[in-house]
């Protein structure tokens, strides 16, 4: 692709310009405007930015962040040019590592791009006009010009000598002359100063007719030297009060006035509104300028109240915002509404990140629920139970009527009122007699029988009855000829998180951020941030999958006595020392032994 740096003029209104070359790094592009005779300018601002293709802002100096930037005069000229660094590599690859297209494909186009650049400065060589101004030749002789035909043609000796040399000979010859013109000019000074007499300088310089007849009529020119004397008075007379001097030394104000001409005519007729307004007052006795000074005030207050507003109530944006309604950094409790997804946002500095409040109720720093503490509502049945977790106060939970009547110690029996149980017998009757329907207790420690009380059974059989068909559909898998089904094999491991079901057909993901002890088993861990994980509670034949999306995540030894070691490396790593994980890299930890584990990735160090 050919490099052509872009050169457009300004039209008064315009502060968008394209780019068409493709460019690394904003940094890279460079932008120099030229006033309308091509003049460096440096009072000017701008930036590079990508919607939907690249552009460049270019606007007034001071203006790039108002409402309603102020573009370009007109005939101002903007040339947008690349200078890529090549100062440092964009790519470094290291021994041991994967080759992605695309970390060679950045590399290439840097070296492309700065060869591009080289051959065009080369090409344009003294009509250089991209981001200098001015060529050096640094006391060398430029040679072979051709002969001048423009106006802005450099000129050579020989155009000099045989063009306007003889013109600047005839200049040097009268330079005596011209010497004592230089030494009479205070006699021109006197004479100039009397503009105003009659048959007088003032009266010549008034009319080019009256400078032709002087030069035609030597009468004349006597007739102002027989003025002289009234020149001396005049001359004279520069100091005094209401006199030529006074004025002269009151020429800016006159200045000043002739400029606000305009002004004073449209205010002259009023006058009397402006009387009113310095001395009136209102029905209660208050100034006019009184009030109108209150209301300065109640405006000053009214957008410091605003700003106030603005600094934490947003409003309404389609993605999120990076700076407050006044254009300033974002603060911890910041609140917008997103348009797109229909939520209310909250920032929290803390973590540089923006919060969804939906129906979920997330509450945490970030945007998943995965720490000890958090909890989520959204998924809750009108009788569920909502309650403290014992391990952890911080932490609320919410309970199905059978697990609470579990924790409470009642069984299946809590949807029966308390009285019964004070008067419940072994029997149908007060005798301890079995009867018939009674369900019977096994008590294998004494080999006795010992029923249990007909409203238990009753409570069981209706328990029997209403789950008959799942019992009937279970049994099946529950023989000696039948292989259980994979979907029931789980298991409970304790984790970073408490206890988790493990399914064991398939990696079981643990979206994860901060510190945590890798589960065993088959585990995907996915990092959506920058996460420590170490390899302490791992057992022979656990495998663990970790992915990085975003930052970087570090796997170390821990306390326990498994040793990390990366993969093709006889040496483990140091129990103070950590392995990072890339962005955007998968890797796998591989427990072999008791007290070794492997980790092996693309982008690891």
């Amino acid at each position: 692709m050919v490099y052509n740096p872009n050169t457009y003029t300004a039209d008064g209104s315009t502060t968008e310009f394209a780019i068409t070359f493709p460019f690394l790094r904003e940094a890279d592009v460079a932008v120099s405007v030229f006033d309308a005779s091509g003049n460096a300018v440096s009072a000017f601002d701008f930036e590079i930015f990508l919607d939907g293709s690249f552009k460049a802002r270019v606007v007034a100096d001071g203006t790039i962040t108002d409402n309603t930037p102020t573009p370009l005069p007109v005939n101002f000229t903007v040339t947008v040019s690349r200078a890529t660094d090549i100062s440092t590599l964009s790519t470094t690859f290291v021994d041991g590592v994967s080759l992605r297209a695309a970390d060679i494909n950045l590399l290439l186009n840097q070296q492309n791009y700065a060869l591009q650049e080289f051959g065009r400065n080369t090409q344009e060589a003294l009509g250089k006009n991209v981001t200098d101004t001015a060529w050096d030749a640094t006391s060398l002789r430029i040679t072979n010009l051709a002969q001048p035909t423009a106006n802005n043609d450099a000129i050579r000796k020989v155009d000099v000598d045989s063009g306007i040399g003889p013109a600047i000979t005839t200049v040097a010859g009268i330079a005596s002359d011209v010497t004592a013109v230089v030494a009479d000019q205070a006699d021109i000074g006197v004479v100039s100063t009397d503009l105003s007499g009659s048959n007088t300088i003032g009266t010549v310089a008034g009319s080019i007719a009256n400078v032709n007849t002087v030069g035609g009529a030597i009468a004349n020119v006597d007739a102002v030297a027989a003025d002289q004397a009234d020149i001396g008075v005049v001359a004279a007379d520069l100091s005094g009060s209401d006199t030529i001097g006074t004025v002269a030394g009151s020429i800016a104000n006159v200045n000043t006035l002739a400029g606000v001409s305009s002004d004073v005519t449209s205010l002259a007729p009023q006058s009397a509104n402006i009387g009113t307004l310095a001395t009136g007052t209102d029905s209660g006795g208050t100034a006019y300028l009184t009030h109108l000074a209150n209301a300065a005030t109640n405006a000053a207050a009214a957008n410091a109240a605003l700003e106030a507003f603005n600094r934490t109530y947003l409003g309404a944006y389609s993605a999120d915002p990076t700076v407050d309604g006044n254009g300033d950094a974002l603060t911890d409790g910041d609140l917008y509404f997103n348009s797109t997804s229909n939520n209310l946002k909250f920032y929290d500095a803390g973590n540089g990140v923006w919060v969804t409040l939906n129906n979920s109720v997330q509450v945490n720093s970030a945007a998943t629920l995965s720490a000890v503490g958090d909890a989520n509502f959204g998924t809750l049945a009108e009788n569920d139970f909502i309650v403290r977790d014992g391990s952890n106060p911080a932490k609320w939970v919410n309970k199905t009527p059978m697990q609470a009547r579990s924790a409470l110690g009642l069984g299946t029996a809590a949807t029966t009122a308390a009285s019964d149980y004070a008067t419940a017998t072994q029997g149908a009757t007060a005798d301890t007699a079995l009867q018939p329907g009674d369900v019977q207790n096994n008590l294998t420690s004494t080999s006795t029988q010992a029923p249990l009380a007909a409203n238990q059974g009753r409570e069981l059989k209706v328990l029997i009855d209403t789950n008959a068909s799942a019992i009937t559909g279970k049994q099946a898998n529950i023989t000696t000829s039948t292989a259980l089904a994979a979907a029931s094999l789980t298991t409970q491991e304790t984790g970073d998180s408490g206890a988790v079901s493990i399914d064991v057909r398939r990696a079981n993901p643990r979206t994860t951020i901060g510190t945590h002890t890798l589960l065993g088993g088959a585990t995907l861990y996915y990092a959506s941030g920058a996460a420590t994980y170490d390899v302490s509670a791992l057992t022979p034949g656990d495998i663990v999958t970790i992915y990085c999306e975003t930052g970087t995540v570090t796997v170390e030894q821990g306390s326990g006595s498994v040793v990390l070691f990366k993969d093709g490396e006889a040496t483990g790593v140091a129990s103070n020392a950590t392995v990072t994980i890339g962005a955007d890299t998968l890797a796998t930890v591989t427990c072999v032994s008791a007290t070794k584990a492997i980790i092996a990735g693309s982008d690891l160090t």
